[in-house]
């Protein structure tokens, strides 16, 4: 028992089971507006009922017994006639082709009575004699509830089917129509008395159908739900658990792990910007290998503790406790999300600035394409901007303008990759003969050229320049950005 109350007390059976109860309630929530629909509906066709048999009777079924009453005296036996056959096969239309039984009612029930009058009112005929009647009986319209009204405006000429249908007190439904002779004139009434009709039995086949539906479709959304609950849950279970493990194995100095979600939302983000900082963390450590005296060793050493180790390690506890929180309060996981989100982000400002200092100036020997087409690399791999090297000419250039271009590069693309949201960026080594034009151009968001920023900035960039006699101008707009550089060209053993 014990076992079985810690399996479902994880995340992703809690997230399954948040996942039925969602798509239970929702396919509830319809199946109830259909039934108040239905409801609606049915409470709408049963009021009008009497109104639609009335109708009925007056085009279709009164216009049958024109011939026997449109006479100076009635057929009794054509009418006898008739009501035995209805009373055997039901009513049918006037030209035959079809069988109907007036809204539902059928009219050989014995519940249900059919009366036929002439034009002063007297019976000539009902559907449970046994015998035609010889002549035309005097009735008393009050012998049957709610026939006496109806009988009276039939007998008027009354054709509205409101005035025509009745639902006594009794409980019946009774209908009176005129029975009109070929000049027009009434010649006689048909009645009709039936049950009235109930909603929950008007409802009938469709009713026991629909409510049929609920526990069906009730059973199969949960288990639907829980089937996609749990596969969702298990991929969000897994993300969270791989950030983490990387998170974890960083505290402990290892930085090769990577996250690698590329999903858009927050926990995506968060694991890319990880990702670069454990990236750059290795560089940086890369660097420090490098490094030729204790000072620098221990200026490092000292840095790392103080700043990024003591971020990486809150951020491990922030999604610690974001995975504990995830299913009872959200908000405050989200919360943990976001300050391991902010954390990551000054880690990786501490880290570029870190790494700026150590990089070496000297290139390490390399031409100045080949070491910017390693920072372009670099760049790809992070797999987050797309990034292209253009040459042009022979680019010959004296040392020290090419570590200022280099360092220039460097800083340039790092705001791309930092700031600018860019999906592409280009670099294109140009020889002129001005000089050698760099240039830096992205498709990103742009910014106030104007503005002033923390760090290196757009002002150290133009003081490197100016200190090897080139310059520097700054273009950028809802486009991109374009940093151009001119640092002047090598002389030549002919140029004075």
């Amino acid at each position: 028992m014990e076992g079985l109350h810690k399996a479902f007390s994880r995340l992703r059976w809690k997230l399954a089971l948040s996942y039925t109860l969602v798509t239970v309630a929702v396919l509830a929530a319809l199946e109830a507006t259909v039934l108040a629909i239905a409801g609606v509906v049915l409470i709408v066709i049963v009021g009008r009922m009497p109104e639609v048999v009335a109708e009925e009777m007056k085009t279709e079924v009164a216009p049958q017994l024109r011939q026997f009453l449109d006479g100076e005296t009635p057929d009794m036996a054509g009418v006898y006639e008739w009501l035995d056959r209805v009373r055997r096969d039901g009513l049918e239309t006037r030209d035959g082709d079809r069988s109907f039984d007036l809204a539902g009612e059928d009219v050989r029930k014995p519940e249900v009575r059919i009366l036929v009058f002439d034009a002063q009112g007297r019976l000539l005929g009902t559907d449970d004699i046994e015998a035609p009647l010889p002549v035309p009986e005097p009735f008393n319209p009050a012998e049957v509830p709610g026939l006496q009204e109806g009988l009276g405006a039939a007998l008027a000429g009354e054709r509205d089917p409101a005035v025509l249908s009745a639902r006594p007190r009794s409980g019946a439904r009774m209908v009176a129509v005129p029975i009109a002779g070929e000049s027009g004139q009434v010649i006689g009434a048909l009645a009709l008395a039936t049950p009235d009709i109930s909603y929950l039995g008007a409802l009938g086949p469709f009713g026991a159908l629909l409510i049929g539906s609920v526990v069906v479709f009730t059973i199969a959304a949960g288990l639907i739900g829980t089937l996609f609950g749990l596969i969702a849950a298990r991929g969000l279970t897994r993300r969270l658990a791989a950030v983490s493990a990387a998170a974890n194995e960083w505290g402990r100095g290892n930085f090769s792990p990577r996250i690698s979600d590329g999903s858009g939302d927050e926990l995506g983000q968060l694991g890319r910007q990880l990702d670069r900082m454990s990236a750059e963390l290795e560089e940086l450590i890369a660097a420090r290998q490098k490094l030729s005296t204790m000072d620098e060793r221990n200026r490092l050493a000292r840095d790392l503790h103080d700043s990024v180790k003591q971020q990486v390690f809150a951020i491990s506890m922030n999604l610690g406790a974001a995975q504990a929180l995830w299913e009872t309060d959200r908000e405050a996981a989200r919360r943990r999300l976001v300050e391991s989100f902010e954390l990551a982000r000054q880690s990786q400002m501490e880290l570029a600035a870190i790494i700026q200092t150590l990089r070496p100036i000297g290139l390490d020997g390399k031409p100045l394409a080949e070491a910017v087409s390693g920072l372009l690399e670099r760049i790809r791999a992070q797999g987050a901007i797309a990034a292209s090297l253009e040459l042009d000419g022979d680019i010959v250039i004296d040392r020290e303008a090419e570590d200022a271009l280099y360092r220039l590069a460097q800083e340039a693309l790092a705001k791309v990759v930092r700031h600018s949201r860019a999906t592409h960026v280009r670099l294109t080594l140009t020889a002129r003969p001005s000089g050698i034009h760099t240039e830096i151009a992205d498709n990103g968001k742009g910014f106030d050229t104007g503005a002033s920023f923390d760090g290196v900035g757009l002002k150290s960039m133009a003081e490197r320049m100016e200190t090897i006699g080139g310059n520097l101008s700054v273009t950028s707009g809802a486009q991109g950005t374009s940093v151009v550089a001119v640092a002047p060209a090598r002389k030549g053993p002919g140029n004075g």
